[in-house]
């Protein structure tokens, strides 16, 4: 089955301008081409939210639940792949230069004042940004929002707020990736708590 697409396709390769009918050739090739419905279930169980209303009611929810303090389906993490070398921790807007090993929700929190109400609008104006050594700002920050890993059920359905966007997530594809889950056993393997630093030590 051909797939049609709607977004465009975003590429930063280097190669000399006579290989890019190559590289386009390919790129087509790998559009066209059948997926395998085993490896690649995710495409046609996760859709990118669109529609402005359902959005909007979407973060209706989300704020909701954050002015009730319900964080269980809420966490921060890192939106993209950093260069460690350089960042040793995380600060936040509000939180007196104090580094933190990893951003968390529960980090963020202690960097609000106590009658400052929390919404989306609180997360999309703070900041999370890298630090080094002498906690000075550095290689990359970002809104806490975009941060901001959240799941939502709403009508019988599954939606997941990642990297600032909104994703519907087919039921049965939820069920069935919570069983597979299931029958992985827990490990027994102790692992050191990260003090920062490169992934090396």
């Amino acid at each position: 089955m051909k797939r049609k697409g709607n977004d465009s396709l975003a590429v930063n390769v280097k190669l000399d301008l006579s290989d890019v009918p190559l590289l386009l050739n390919e790129y087509r090739r790998q559009f066209e081409s059948e997926l395998n419905s085993k490896d690649h279930q995710w495409v046609n169980n996760i859709y990118l939210v669109k529609s402005s209303i359902l959005i909007g009611e979407l973060e209706a929810l989300l704020n909701a639940n954050l002015a009730a303090k319900d964080f269980k389906n809420l966490w921060l993490a890192i939106p993209e792949i950093i260069e460690w070398s350089t960042v040793k921790g995380f600060m936040y807007t509000g939180g007196r230069r104090e580094v933190h090993a990893d951003i968390s929700l529960q980090g963020f929190l202690k960097t609000v004042k106590p009658d400052a109400p929390l919404t989306l609008d609180l997360l999309r104006l703070s900041k999370v940004q890298c630090a080094d050594a002498d906690h000075n700002s550095t290689f990359r920050k970002w809104p806490v929002l975009k941060c901001l890993y959240a799941e939502i059920d709403y009508v019988g359905k599954k939606y997941i707020l990642n990297d600032g966007k909104w994703f519907s997530v087919a039921p049965d594809f939820v069920s069935k990736t919570d069983a597979d889950f299931a029958r992985i056993p827990m490990s027994k393997l102790v692992m050191p708590f990260y003090k920062g630093g490169g992934e090396g030590a």
